[in-house]
């Protein structure tokens, strides 16, 4: 299964570490210094700095950035649990 990020971008729901707010990286110095230190999107920052990414999604091997909120993203990947415990 995949879960869509907007833009065009979809990732494997298996390899979904978080989902978090962006609003949590403006509040905690070690969030903003990781989305700083992401050198596989050099459009990242501009994308912050126009405040028109909501949400960022860790994966296994990247960080996404998108659009939709943390909770819409959260509810589109409630079927990730599900899935999880299938595999257990």
């Amino acid at each position: 299964m995949f879960l869509h990020l907007g833009n065009n971008v979809m990732v494997r729901g298996k390899d979904v570490v978080a989902i978090l707010n962006i609003d949590a990286s403006r509040s905690s110095a070690v969030n903003r210094e990781f989305l700083k230190r992401r050198p596989d999107d050099p459009a990242a920052g501009e994308a912050l700095r126009r405040k028109k990414v909501k949400a960022f999604v860790v994966t296994t091997d990247k960080v996404y950035l998108s659009s939709l909120s943390a909770s819409t993203l959260a509810r589109r990947a409630g079927w990730i649990n599900a899935l999880l415990e299938e595999e257990e």
